[in-house]
């Protein structure tokens, strides 16, 4: 979940309910890749960037007396998994913050398509 991952590691560690948020947020912004490599890369694209917008806001998030245990694990090179697991047990309401997070990013990205 963070900018640093390639996005085929994305991708993989994206847990299912981002990928299918993301499929329709497509179907809404009647977005319709025409092949299956374009699909491909467009869902990948996208999702690194929702990850990071989530990533974000879960930061921006996190108190301060959390921040040093975030940087020891930080230096032990986890994967998504494990910030995503941190960061749901760290951060207060951190389901609600998911949630806004999701909407921003679904006004953001349709706004972006309108124009």
């Amino acid at each position: 979940m963070i900018g640093s991952l390639p996005t085929d590691a994305a991708a993989a560690a994206a847990p299912q309910m981002l990928i299918t948020y993301l499929e329709r947020l497509f179907e809404e912004a009647h977005i319709a890749p025409t092949t299956e490599d374009l699909r491909t890369t467009m869902m990948e694209e996208t999702l690194a960037r929702l990850q990071q917008h989530i990533m974000l806001d879960l930061l921006n998030a996190l108190p301060d007396k959390k921040m040093e245990d975030f940087k020891v694990l930080l230096e032990q090179a986890p994967d998504a998994e494990h910030l995503t697991n941190f960061l749901k047990v760290s951060v207060p309401n951190s389901e609600d913050i998911l949630g806004k997070s999701l909407a921003e990013f679904k006004d953001t990205f349709l706004s972006a398509k309108a124009n």
